[in-house]
């Protein structure tokens, strides 16, 4: 009888476990999300600092996001590879991101072929605030997802902890008057 209640907590701390993988990983969307929107805002920060001050060192976070944005791609396929619901509105972030970063590209490049009265005006279109506004949505509705996932979880390990707890204060009272039993046989 020990013995099954002993079996019986120690799956119930296996279910445990994998929840609390699965916490994880969606806090590590919600974080790698959080990235790709500072990416975006980087290099628009970037873009309309480089317009007016013509320094090229306020370009540096710009070419960072470029550099990690693959990185910051591969980070989410990894931990929503077991997640496909997810799928379409990441890789719509990761577009929205990149076009983002495109646009940032074509700024600069109108600014080195036709000058900063050109790449003003370029800016002064309102593609990339289209852009942005579309991606503040899609990450908006993405970390909502994320987070009613979120607190599923941490209602399913909460059941999980208080079953487990009480498996094991029926096992120890059973354990102990298994234990008195005995005792008073021998």
């Amino acid at each position: 009888m020990p013995l099954f209640f002993c079996l019986v907590f120690f799956l119930f701390q296996l279910e445990t476990e994998k929840t609390d993988i699965h916490l994880l990983e969606i806090q590590n969307l919600e974080s790698s999300v959080g990235s790709l929107n500072s990416m975006a805002k980087d290099a628009e920060s970037s873009e309309r600092g480089y317009l007016l001050t013509g320094e090229i060192t306020v370009l540096s976070p710009f070419k960072q996001a470029k550099i990690t944005l693959p990185k910051q791609v591969a980070s989410l396929d990894f931990y929503a590879k077991d997640r496909p619901e997810l799928k379409q509105s990441l890789s719509a972030l990761c577009g929205l991101v990149q076009k983002r970063l495109d646009e940032t590209d074509q700024v600069l490049q109108t600014q080195n072929d036709k000058g900063f009265a050109a790449a003003t005006d370029l800016t002064k279109s309102s593609v990339a605030e289209h852009t942005m506004n579309s991606l503040r949505r899609n990450s908006l509705d993405l970390l909502k997802e994320l987070s009613r996932q979120e607190d599923e979880y941490i209602r399913n390990q909460r059941t999980l902890s208080r079953s487990a707890f009480v498996v094991f204060g029926i096992g120890t009272v059973v354990m102990i008057a298994v234990m008195y039993w005995l005792y008073n046989e021998v």
